[in-house]
């Protein structure tokens, strides 16, 4: 089976763009049903939507824009865009990786990359990853001088 989430920008009421710290805003429908809102990531955060209704792991999720016959990107199943968040748990749960070292030593130090800022500059993140994962990340934030943006 294959499901085909089309997206299109968020807007403000002013009828610009939305963005967030983390880039622009979309919005996804399948079949015109909304999926997903005012999300950075359209594709993973559906597919979570979609898996927590119950929809098979197996199945097919393809994204395109709106207006759009082109495929954006595309998924041999859900179970594979879902291990992201289980990436990011292990990151933030083991010791400090050698590509957060990396960025850390980059000259300016690029802390606002690794995955423990994103998890703690994102309500998204913090939802998903929960509250014990998202203070062990602002500590080791914090540990190498790094103060978090707020989320969003």
């Amino acid at each position: 089976m294959k499901l085909t989430l089309t997206v299109s920008p968020s807007l403000k009421p002013d009828g610009g763009k939305a963005y967030s710290t983390r880039g622009q805003l979309f919005d996804g429908r399948i079949d015109g049903h909304s999926v997903v809102k005012r999300t950075a990531t359209p594709f993973c955060t559906a597919a979570r939507v979609l898996l927590a209704e119950g929809i098979d792991p197996a199945t097919r999720l393809v994204m395109r824009h709106e207006g759009s016959a082109n495929d954006a990107l595309r998924s041999t199943g859900m179970r594979y865009v879902e291990c992201h968040h289980i990436t990011a748990r292990r990151l933030i749960y083991a010791p400090q990786s050698d590509g957060y070292t990396k960025l850390f030593l980059m000259k300016p130090p690029r802390l606002d990359l690794t995955v423990e800022a994103v998890v703690v500059e994102s309500l998204e993140w913090r939802e998903l990853l929960g509250p014990e994962a998202v203070r062990l990340a602002t500590k080791r934030l914090h540990a190498c001088g790094y103060t978090p943006k707020a989320p969003v």
